[in-house]
């Protein structure tokens, strides 16, 4: 087993801090949120546009976007989806998932928030991209 490890600790000490590695990207980072994010997911709606970047938690606005419990990263701005999801610190928007039910892509939010726009939920809404 020390044998095994002996090549890759090699290997790993051997690069220095930044060589061929990647930085991260933060340029996309909504780093605007007015709270805290609990999940991003990658969904294409289908439209033309390709993958977009979804992002669900305890917010209103992102950046300069009033943007209620989710918002989308189109690769140059973030913007609401709909009135959004009304959240609290305990009601809200936990995790993000695409679905096709035959009707075409939808991004599922899933949490325990209890309405979007006005209608009550039991804590799970999609959005169809209108």
């Amino acid at each position: 087993m020390l044998a095994a490890l002996v090549p890759f600790l090699a290997l790993s000490l051997s690069a220095a801090p930044g060589d061929d590695c990647p930085a991260w990207r933060t340029d996309f980072a909504p780093s605007g949120a007015s709270a805290e994010l609990d999940a991003v997911h990658r969904h294409d709606a289908g439209d033309g546009s390709g993958e977009q970047l979804y992002a669900a938690g305890l917010f209103g606005a992102v950046t300069d976007a009033v943007a209620l419990g989710v918002a989308r990263w189109d690769g140059t701005a973030w913007s609401c989806l709909g009135d959004g999801i009304v959240t609290t610190r305990q009601w809200r928007v936990r995790e993000l998932a695409s679905v096709d039910l035959g009707g075409g892509p939808l991004l599922v939010a899933v949490g325990g928030f209890l309405e979007v726009e006005d209608a009550p939920t039991n804590g799970v809404a999609a959005w169809d991209g209108t």
